[in-house]
């Protein structure tokens, strides 16, 4: 359809992952720009992927995501509408955390018989590398404490779980856009069965909702003040959140990376869910530098 047309495809901004690549789409003097997701094969499993993208076609259905134009699997192909927004660099505003508190309740509140659970095979391969870069570099021994925390919270957060409902589970800032009346969800590829206070956690601490935005996003999401009991679990929450992120960024490093030469003083750290590589530093650097960050706010939460 584009032969001979003018068209210019533009990269999204690197993220720490390398479990997709997006790309916005343009042709000149045609229809609205569009948006490519390229699934790494090599990644993720066609099941995985199918789900990923069934996903991604009924939230676009119903204006949670972008809609999705054509998907295929099997080449881990899927063309979306572009929506008209961006990420969030600073902390969200009122009005935006009341947006993704819609789009959270209307996510959660979606049938949730017959649902994958995306994200538990990546978390539970993502902890399995994480132990190895641990065991394998003495200068990881502080890594220790946040892989017995986090499965000790895990744990009792999953024991105490109200009945589960279909959930994000990854909502970091880059998953999140803001347009000038509305907000979008993107990239379900650790969807599934969750705890719905792990949403609502993560969504705090990403978009770095300060305490009067903080309240008014949970008394909107919950149409009244959260309980006291609902106030501490996610107060306890928010440290599973970064903990799992800290490991889950670790477990993308190669073993062979030089762990002892990249360390860095918490001074040096920026804060939990800004990925931005600083002048001559290596995405590896800067990938390390960012799980440091979470691991920093899990521990000390």
């Amino acid at each position: 359809m584009m032969a001979g047309m003018n068209t210019r495809v533009e990269p999204f901004p690197a993220t720490p992952t390398g479990w997709a690549a997006t790309y916005r789409i343009h042709v000149a003097g045609s229809a609205p720009d569009r948006v490519a997701r390229v699934v790494n094969p090599r990644l993720s499993t066609p099941e995985s992927i199918r789900a990923e993208f069934e996903l991604a076609r009924e939230l676009g259905a119903v204006g949670i995501g972008p809609a999705i134009l054509y998907a295929d699997h099997r080449t881990g192909l899927a063309v979306m509408e572009h929506a008209p927004g961006g990420h969030l660099t600073g902390s969200a505003t009122p009005r935006q955390a009341e947006w993704t508190a819609d789009l959270l309740k209307r996510l959660h509140g979606l049938p949730n018989t017959g649902r994958p659970r995306l994200q538990d095979s990546k978390v539970s391969e993502s902890l399995a590398t994480a132990r190895q870069r641990i065991d394998a570099h003495p200068s990881l021994d502080i890594y220790t404490e946040a892989i017995g925390r986090y499965a000790e919270a895990s744990q009792f957060l999953k024991e105490t779980t109200p009945v589960e409902k279909l959930c994000h589970n990854d909502l970091n800032p880059t998953n999140i856009l803001f347009g000038e009346s509305r907000s979008w969800m993107i990239d379900f590829d650790h969807m599934g069965l969750g705890d719905v206070f792990f949403d609502l956690a993560t969504v705090i601490l990403s978009l770095r909702l300060r305490p009067g935005t903080e309240d008014h996003f949970l008394r909107h999401y919950f149409q009244r003040p959260p309980t006291v009991a609902e106030s501490r679990r996610l107060e306890s929450t928010k440290s599973t959140v970064l903990l799992r992120y800290a490991l889950m960024t670790l477990a993308l490093l190669p073993l062979s990376f030089d762990f002892a030469k990249a360390a860095v003083s918490e001074k040096e750290l920026s804060r939990p869910f800004v990925f931005r590589r600083n002048k001559n530093e290596s995405h590896e650097a800067a990938v390390y530098r960012l799980s440091r960050a979470f691991l920093a706010g899990g521990l000390n939460w």
